[in-house]
């Protein structure tokens, strides 16, 4: 299929498109004005938008605050709509380029403006400026990129789209960003991971919907918190950056001091999310739950020193530590209605009275548990047993609005065991007085089994074989003796006297057989002793019990 390309700005783009000039605008986001008349494909990019100020500037840092500041923005562009509807109190400004926006950044016309950090850095290279503006930390704007083109022919143009960019390979799109977009933090295929294939429906919700409230836990280190700069941390907060990249939108992040109150506004629908939340069957009435990303197990915590809690069942008439709102009171309630338990406001401030002796034990998960044990430097706390069953967190949402429940189970979907991997090791350290076996420590425990059995075989084979040579060097010894034997007295029989040699022979088999006497006995014509030796040099007639008798006729004298 022939295509030709034309070339022109945002706004020039979309008023032709409507008015049938082009067929389709190659890259466009979606916003709910749009959404109107436009339809969009499968995203295949996806764009970050920063707010720019001048760091000598009377304002530290707009982002946190933007009631009544000048922005500004490029005219028709998804961002000036964001302003417009999500910040009624600022003044957006128009511009064609992001280099109008910069000269009217150093002339003091607009106090910050919208830009994506690659277009930006750009300019600000051909002006010489680098260095010279800074991004907020507090303003982040994710956009999802498409082809976009007419509802009225959507039918038609859409699948064919569709298939051409998911014709495209991962390995395809990294190449070309590679060549446009030097640095690899600004690299939206930085990660494995890909967009979310959603249907139209859901496109169209998401393009009417851009930004999404979610409700975080203030104060649940590792997973949420807010640090001392007034920053969200934790791993609930770069899994939302991450989903946010895949989806293209704004998660709008909404807390509350008091967890319990929080949830109050997800009951309410007040927000459209909540964030790390376990399902329980009270909260299925009124949200809906993606299927779980994140289980850590919940264990029971104690002081070393007392040795009378060691299963859930010796909680009992326990004063045990619990945090309003989550699951683990809820369950331990239902099964252990003997424990007696007490509100602590959080996680640390419960751990602090179990270790202190005021709380006998406290159900957490191991998590949070390990986090605040390591920040609080406390060593007089150990895990005594599980709990029996495990924090499994689900992303929530509210469910009048079935569009966003299927969006962000398809996002949980592209979820990858490497993104957890990469996710989850910088926040979660589990540790725990806990032992579980695993696949692993069956594997070692074989391999050493089987050294152990080799090395057994070979030292049992090498023993044997080492009594066999030393039994065959005893019985080569002692032939070699008697053959030396032998053939001395065969040599005094030969050149000496019969009964000097008997005498001889008698001496050195004595001798031999380390024996205190020898004799040859005779039987015939009667019993004599025909020859006699003496170990003790003196002939004294022994009783023939104390004798080596021999029946040697051979030897006698005739």
């Amino acid at each position: 299929m022939p295509i030709k390309f034309r070339m022109g700005p945002v706004g020039e783009n979309i008023d032709a498109l409507q008015e049938g000039k082009v067929d389709v605008i190659a890259a466009v986001s979606p916003t709910m004005e749009r959404s109107q008349w436009m339809a969009l494909s499968n995203p295949y990019y996806g764009l970050n938008t920063r707010i720019y100020f001048r760091p000598d500037s009377n304002l530290s840092d707009p982002g946190s605050e933007l009631s009544g500041k000048k922005l500004g923005v490029i005219g028709s562009s998804s961002p000036e709509e964001f302003v417009r509807r999500w910040l009624p109190d600022a003044y957006p400004i128009e511009h064609d380029t992001v280099s109008e926006m910069i000269e009217s950044l150093f002339s003091g016309e607009i106090d910050a403006f919208l830009g994506e950090p690659v277009i930006v850095q750009s300019a600000l290279n051909r002006h010489g400026l680098v260095g010279e503006v800074n991004s907020s930390e507090y303003f982040n704007l994710n956009e999802a990129v498409g082809a976009g083109l007419l509802l009225n022919r959507s039918a038609d143009l859409l699948p064919e789209l569709n298939n051409g960019f998911r014709a495209i390979t991962p390995d395809e799109y990294r190449a070309i960003e590679n060549r446009w977009i030097i640095s690899s933090r600004d690299r939206y295929f930085r990660h494995s991971g890909s967009a979310v294939e959603l249907s139209d429906s859901e496109r169209r919700w998401l393009g009417e919907n851009p930004v999404i409230s979610v409700l975080v836990d203030n104060n649940k280190p590792p997973f949420s918190y807010v640090d001392r700069r007034g920053q969200w941390q934790g791993m609930t907060i770069a899994y939302l950056k991450l989903l946010e990249d895949r989806l293209g939108i704004t998660f709008q992040l909404h807390q509350d001091p008091v967890w319990t109150n929080a949830l109050i506004q997800a009951y309410r629908h007040d927000v459209d999310a909540v964030a790390m939340l376990q399902k329980t069957e009270e909260r299925s009435r009124y949200l809906n739950f993606t299927k779980p990303f994140v289980s850590v197990p919940a264990v029971i915590l104690a002081r070393v020193s007392d040795k009378s809690i060691r299963s859930p069942g010796h909680l009992n008439g326990k004063r045990v530590g619990f945090t309003p709102g989550y699951v683990t009171y809820e369950i331990f309630q239902q099964n252990y209605p003997g424990i007696n338990f007490v509100k602590m406001p959080d996680i640390a401030t419960g751990l602090n009275q179990v270790a202190s002796g005021v709380l006998d034990a406290m159900v957490v998960n191991l998590a949070s548990a390990s986090y605040e044990i390591e920040r609080m430097k406390i060593t007089n706390l150990q895990v005594v047993a599980e709990a029996g069953f495990n924090y499994d967190f689900s992303m929530a949402s509210r469910n009048n609005s079935p569009e966003l429940a299927s969006i962000l189970e398809k996002a949980v979907d592209t979820i990858t065991p490497e993104d957890r991997e990469a996710l989850e090791s910088s926040w979660l350290s589990i540790q725990g007085g806990m032992w579980r076996p695993n696949k692993e420590l069956f594997i070692g425990l074989v391999l050493i089994l089987v050294t152990l059995i080799l090395i057994v075989y070979w030292n049992r084979r090498l023993t044997i074989e080492i009594a066999d040579r030393e039994k065959a060097e005893e019985g080569l010894r002692i032939r070699s003796e008697l053959d030396r034997l032998l053939s001395d007295i065969s040599r005094h029989f030969m050149d000496q006297p019969v009964h000097r040699a008997n005498d001889y022979f008698l001496s050195r088999l004595g001798l031999h057989l380390n024996a205190e006497a020898v004799c040859i006995f005779s039987w015939e014509p009667r019993a004599r002793i025909e020859h006699y030796w003496s170990s003790s040099l003196i002939l004294i007639l022994r009783p023939l019990s104390h004798c080596l008798t021999m029946t040697l006729p051979v030897f006698m004298a005739r």
